[in-house]
Parts: structure tokens; C-alpha cells; sequence
């Protein structure tokens, strides 16, 4: 969603084939963000499709990141076409308002793993720390109980940093570090999070 010229598709995958060879072995992550969930700015879904599609096939991407607010005939879709092209799936949902209860936190991820995500993500802003307590139990829970692939769970803003940090002690498989600039609320320089992580595993 921050390309300039999204119906460029031949223009993507350029692009893809340069990010692919400066990033080198680390995994390469492409999403189209809806607007409603943080994106830069506005696609119809038809089009986000025609661009996901795009990037898998040129198998220039590792991992394909999917919100579970898609059309599931697209979520599915996606993640047939993923599955031929050896591209792992990240289904996601991401509240930039609020944190929801702890059955219905652990309910999203449930939906991502029977929609057959590889990868199930959930990113909540919290409004006090019970609800980063809250985000943080029903981590630790969904992943010993409830499902059985990796996890991604952070709670964003400033009361949600040290779930970007700690969040490896309670089941969350990846966080997010800022580079030139944040994607999201909240997300701490990457050298201080290779610092501080670095310390305590």
C-alpha cells in the first residue's frame, strides 16, 4: 500500500526483485494493508488480490501477510496460491483502538490456523495495562491450548512497548523493530531491540 503505482504490476515486481536481493537470506514479508487496519492508503480488494497474487508467483517473496478481515473466497484463494509457490502466509488482524476480550483475542487466532494461515498475527492497541496483561495471557493460552502454528501478538503505543520486547516469553514468534521510520504505533528503534532482546534470550 506505500507503492506509488499499485496497478503497476510489472513495476512491483521489479521492485521485489531488487528488495529480494538486498535483503539477501532473511525473509521477505509483502503485505497490501487495508486502510482500516493501518495501510497507507485505500485499494479495493480486487486489486489487493491481483497484487498478492503478482508478488507470490514471482516467488521474489518468502511470506505473504493476509488480514483475516478479507473476504474469506480471497484468504482462501491466496493461500492456495501461496501454497503452490512455497510462500508461507501470515493471517492478521490488527485494532488500532482497542484491545478486545481475552476469548475473542484467542478466537482470531483459532480463525487464522482453520483458514490455514502458517502464521497467525494479532496487533491491539491497549488502553491501560490490564488490557497488555490481557494480550499477553491470551498469548501464552492460544498457544498452549488452542493452536498450533507460530504466533505474532503485540500490543501497540507506548504502553504497548514492552510487549514488543517480552513478547517472546509469553508465544509471540516475531516483533517489529523501526528502521528509517515506525509502521505502526509503538515500535522501538531496532538497535535497541537487538540490545535489550539480545540481554534476555
Amino acid at each position: 500500500d506505500y507503492f506509488d503505482n499499485l496497478k503497476d504490476i510489472g513495476g512491483l515486481i521489479k521492485t521485489l526483485e531488487e528488495l529480494s536481493f538486498i535483503v539477501g537470506k532473511y525473509p521477505l514479508i509483502f503485505t497490501c494493508r487495508k486502510f482500516e487496519e493501518g495501510g497507507y492508503r485505500r485499494v479495493s480488494q480486487s486489486q489487493k488480490v491481483k497484487l498478492m497474487e503478482a508478488a507470490i508467483k514471482s516467488r521474489k517473496i518468502d511470506i505473504v501477510d493476509m488480514e483475516l478481515a478479507n473476504e474469506e473466497e480471497n484468504i482462501k484463494r491466496i493461500s492456495l496460491i501461496a501454497r503452490e509457490n512455497r510462500v508461507k502466509i501470515i493471517l492478521s488482524h490488527h485494532d488500532f483502538k482497542a484491545t478486545p476480550g481475552k476469548e475473542e483475542i484467542i478466537g482470531k487466532l483459532v480463525k487464522a490456523q482453520e483458514l490455514g494461515a502458517d502464521i497467525g498475527k494479532i496487533a491491539l492497541m491497549p488502553k491501560d495495562k490490564r488490557d497488555v496483561l490481557k494480550l499477553l495471557e491470551a498469548s501464552l493460552e492460544a498457544g498452549e491450548k488452542h493452536v498450533h502454528i507460530p504466533l505474532i501478538t503485540m500490543a501497540m503505543g507506548d504502553k504497548g512497548q514492552m510487549t514488543r520486547i517480552v513478547g517472546g516469553f509469553f508465544g509471540s514468534a516475531i516483533t517489529f523493530a523501526r528502521g528509517r521510520a515506525s509502521s505502526a504505533p509503538g515500535q522501538l528503534d531496532i538497535g535497541q531491540i537487538r540490545e535489550i532482546i539480545g540481554s534476555l534470550y
